[in-house]
């Protein structure tokens, strides 16, 4: 029997390095309206720096500062991007209420979005039966759909192996996870949850891999999305004393970065000024209010740090 179409993606796509698209803004922002043209550029140049997908509407695409009006077009827009560039991808579409991340699943459904990144409402924790009822839920309205969760601190709850065992039983198109916590999380997950890809971050993938993690969702991909994807290579041929340098210096990096510019608070805002000083030296800075986007000034001043400090992210790319 062939698996259906969630395992499918899970077995094809959910592996190696994805990286989380902002959202260009035109103007400053606060008016929603999405620049389509560099959207669609931005994809491609991920995609020619060796990324095995992208994923957007996520915490660096400003899902929890736009409302379902903007929401559309963005979504609208990054599938087209990502059916020009032929690449896989994945639409957050978490949101405070149940109904609202059912409308945005409809919305990414209906652009041809087969892969959804979910957190379950947030501003209460939910207990395990809401749990189970919300999950459930989802998966009987998107079957269809491969759905990945972000377990996250903001999420109210993170979730355990035992739990994702739980809830596979109600949501079998369940595929996948985005795990933010220390080895144990991941070993327990793997243990109890080993048809589900555990994904990390950077600075976890090693050893993770070891532990039975297929891949990262990369900050750093925003930074230089080549040079992440040299630090997944290494880690799958083995070449684990490299790994390890490149954690280091992704961990060094994003320490001084903290030091440089502590006024720069918004994730968001943080991967804008790394792709401008990198990678899109054209993407709009603009973030939605009530955040506070960086300017000019901050990007030649990031950009003068790596140039002095860590040339290897802008000779990567």
């Amino acid at each position: 029997m062939s698996p259906g179409p969630a395992a499918a993606f899970r077995d094809r796509h959910l592996r190696g390095v994805w990286a989380p698209l902002v959202i260009p803004w035109q103007g400053d922002g606060s008016d929603g309206r999405v620049d389509a043209g560099a959207l669609r550029e931005l994809v491609a140049r991920y995609v020619a720096a060796g990324v095995h997908g992208v994923y957007a509407t996520g915490t660096d695409g400003e899902f929890h500062a736009i409302e379902v009006a903007q929401f559309g077009p963005v979504v609208r827009a990054f599938a087209d991007a990502v059916e020009a560039a032929g690449t896989p991808s994945q639409v957050g579409v978490s949101w405070l209420t149940q109904e609202g991340a059912f409308e945005r699943g409809q919305i990414a459904r209906d652009a041809g979005i087969v892969a959804f990144q979910i957190v379950q409402p947030f501003w209460l924790p939910l207990g395990d039966r809401e749990l189970r009822r919300f999950f459930g839920e989802f998966a009987s309205a998107f079957p269809e759909v491969a759905l990945i969760h972000y377990n996250t601190r903001f999420g109210g709850r993170v979730l355990t192996g035992r739990d994702y065992a739980s809830l596979l039983e109600v949501a079998p198109n369940l595929v996948g996870t985005k795990l933010q916590g220390d080895e144990q999380e991941l070993v327990d997950a793997v243990a109890d949850a080993p048809s589900m890809h555990h994904f990390v971050l950077d600075g976890r993938i090693m050893p993770a891999y070891l532990l039975g993690s297929p891949g990262i969702y990369s900050a750093m991909a925003n930074v230089s999305p080549a040079w992440t994807v040299s630090l997944w290579d290494d880690v799958v041929r083995g070449d684990y004393a490299e790994a390890i340098r490149k954690r280091v210096m992704s961990e060094r990096f994003t320490a001084d970065w903290a030091e440089l510019q502590p006024h720069i608070t918004s994730w968001s805002a943080q991967a804008k000024l790394s792709l401008a000083a990198g990678l899109f030296p054209d993407m709009p800075l603009a973030v939605r209010p009530p955040y506070i986007a960086g300017d000019a000034a901050d990007v030649r001043q990031l950009r003068a740090m790596i140039e002095a400090k860590y040339p290897e992210l802008l000779v990567a790319g």
